[in-house]
């Protein structure tokens, strides 16, 4: 197949990604794959969520994520407890985060800074770490 026809095609295949979560085993899960929910519950390093105003974001760094209302959220273990005293049935899923050597972590943030199956990055998010 011609590079540019393969480019084109990943083009259109992030393009409707809405996430997908990188794991410190090197695997990772998007919603093409299943329903947040079935995502491996341990081990996450970082999730790319598809963002209307910067392409894409990358969450990173916290103890916890979770979704809740068709969107990925990270969280503290006080953040967490409070969100599940307030919007527990709304939250349909929740995944632990890790901490890794930094070594491991920089290789994830690449992975996924460069994963051409995410959306495209059109803008920087504040609170973003990008790999690069």
């Amino acid at each position: 197949m011609e590079p540019q026809i393969i480019k084109w095609a990943l083009t259109i295949v992030a393009k409707n990604m809405k996430w997908k979560i990188y794991y410190g085993n090197g695997t990772t899960f998007c919603d093409e794959e299943g329903a947040p929910i079935e995502a491996p519950i341990h081990g996450v390093a970082c999730i790319v969520c598809a963002n209307k105003d910067h392409g894409r974001i990358m969450l990173q760094g916290w103890d916890w994520y979770y979704f809740k209302e068709d969107d990925w959220w990270g969280s503290d273990d006080f953040g967490l407890l409070d969100q599940m005293m307030h919007y527990a049935p709304l939250i349909t899923a929740l995944k632990q985060g890790r901490t890794y050597k930094n070594s491991v972590f920089e290789e994830i943030l690449k992975q996924a800074t460069f994963d051409l199956y995410v959306p495209k990055r059109t803008a920087s998010y504040k609170k973003e770490i990008v790999s690069g």
